[in-house]
């Protein structure tokens, strides 16, 4: 518990979000983004449907931006806003709330 707290700590000092990120689309086929954990409901835009997604900046309500890196590669991968590598996306498929449907989990 301790050590979990001190690398939250750590990862704020250093300007570096520690949320799993979530991105999916919406009920219009937008590209859209949300913290793990948070509603899917309060997403945020990413792109619209026509449009590739990776190098658009965005910013969830924990007050990080974000861009995604590796579209129709062999992996997606979300970087933080100073262009520092954040984390790597695994596919993960599920329907949920809101006619949002999550496609990939980055943590």
């Amino acid at each position: 518990m301790y050590a979990a707290k001190i690398a939250t700590s750590l990862g704020l000092f250093l300007g570096l979000a520690t949320a799993t990120v979530n991105i999916g689309k919406d009920s219009a086929g937008d590209t859209v983004a949300w913290i793990s954990g948070q509603s899917e409901c309060q997403n945020v835009f990413v792109g619209p449907s026509d449009q590739n997604p990776c190098g658009t900046r965005f910013t969830l309500n924990n007050g990080f931006t974000y861009f995604l890196s590796g579209c129709g590669g062999a992996g997606l991968s979300l970087f933080n806003n100073d262009n520092s590598f954040n984390s790597n996306c695994q596919f993960s498929l599920q329907n949920l709330q809101c006619g949002v449907q999550e496609q990939w989990s980055c943590f």
